[in-house]
């Protein structure tokens, strides 16, 4: 299985890309995740710096007086209470967040927590930084934010770019933390459970350790089934490690021509060969035929692979997203026997996880506070 401990982002990828979404971006090209993230941190910046300029305006034209005449008296008092407001708010959002996640089926990450919130104020108070001593002295001004700007370089973008690069090469359709999920699991052995997920993602980073190279995810519509699946990409992603996500249709397409395309939809894309984890999502569909035929349909799919595809899959950490377990559905065993003949392995390289459903809404999603 091709694996690297080393990081799979350079800077010079991520200047690349910085530099890609600043300069091509058009109209009929999507938004890349790097984008977004910078923009966010621009607006972060904005709504420090423009109600400190604008109230401290406000301020002068009331009074009446110059800027040195009530700088220290008047206009140091806003900036200040605006830098305590906008840091209390992330602090709040960090322990409403935790607090909503505490029950949750997996831990929290609370370092990414504080991180995120640790970003957002950094920018404020860049922006309040720039146009309280701007507004004194211009030149100095221009001095804090030149050296804001190699600060934001060198440390919050440092820490975020490789993240986002990572999640958007790995084509995952939205950003889902697992710490959200709140999907009962079934728990009869030999069913998995979160702790089994947890070590598939530690034995993707670390070979030595044991775990199934497959995880076959089951569940009715709305269980999160797939929300789970992305969960674990997300997670693998932003350890800046590679992971691809395609439809089960979409991977039968690319690997009949090509198993290593760099290119889908317009984005770079990490091969799906060459990852780490990659998660095959709608192995099934609601109008699929009885057992025995689907069973007959889904191996013909499978030997019609190119045999370096077939190989790729048995020696690779897969994901694998079916449909409910059911008496008109196949059997975990079933798909297990099946995944296990097509790509020669043995039964206990799979694993299985079973959703039962109950998702309830979390107060404050984790993923909202994941860099953005």
């Amino acid at each position: 299985m091709s694996h690297s401990t080393d990081r799979v982002v350079t800077a010079k990828d991520v200047l690349q890309q910085a530099w890609a979404d600043w300069t091509d971006k058009e109209v009929q090209a999507g938004y890349t995740y790097t984008y977004i993230w910078m923009a966010n941190q621009l607006g972060h910046f904005t709504l420090g710096f423009l109600p400190t300029i604008l109230v401290s305006w406000l301020i002068l034209w009331v009074s009446g007086q110059k800027v040195e005449g009530i700088y220290c008296r008047y206009l140091l008092w806003f900036p200040s209470i605006l830098a305590a407001a906008w840091a209390a708010k992330e602090v709040w959002d960090v322990a409403r967040a935790t607090k909503s996640a505490s029950n949750h089926a997996f831990p929290v990450d609370r370092a990414d927590l504080w991180m995120d919130a640790g970003t957002a104020v950094f920018f404020f108070w860049c922006g309040i930084i720039t146009a309280t001593v701007g507004l004194r002295y211009f030149a100095l001004g221009l001095a804090c934010f030149l050296v804001i700007v190699v600060l934001a370089v060198t440390v919050p973008a440092w820490y975020w770019l490789p993240r986002k690069l990572c999640f958007q090469r790995a084509h995952l359709p939205y950003l889902a933390r697992l710490a959200d999920f709140t999907s009962q699991f079934g728990s009869a052995p030999p069913r998995l459970g979160p702790q089994d997920i947890l070590r598939y993602l530690a034995a993707a980073k670390d070979q030595s350790q044991a775990a199934p190279l497959h995880l076959l995810f089951f569940g009715a519509v709305g269980t999160g089934r797939t929300s789970l699946a992305v969960g674990v990409g997300t997670e693998h992603s932003f350890e800046i490690r590679t992971v691809r996500y395609l439809t089960w249709t979409k991977f039968l397409e690319l690997a009949a021509y090509d198993p290593t395309p760099n290119r889908q939809d317009g984005a770079d894309v990490w091969p799906w060969i060459d990852v780490d984890i990659l998660i095959l999502d709608d192995m099934v569909d609601q109008s699929d035929p009885a057992p025995a035929v689907l069973l007959a349909e889904k191996q013909r799919e499978i030997a019609s692979l190119p045999a370096a595809a077939r190989a790729a899959l048995g020696n690779k950490r897969v994901v694998w997203v079916f449909g409910p377990v059911s008496n008109d559905t196949p059997s975990p065993a079933q798909w297990i026997d099946l995944l296990a003949r097509m790509l020669e392995l043995k039964d206990v390289q799979f694993g299985y996880v079973e959703l039962l459903g109950g998702q309830v809404r979390a107060t404050v999603p984790l993923a909202s506070l994941s860099g953005g």
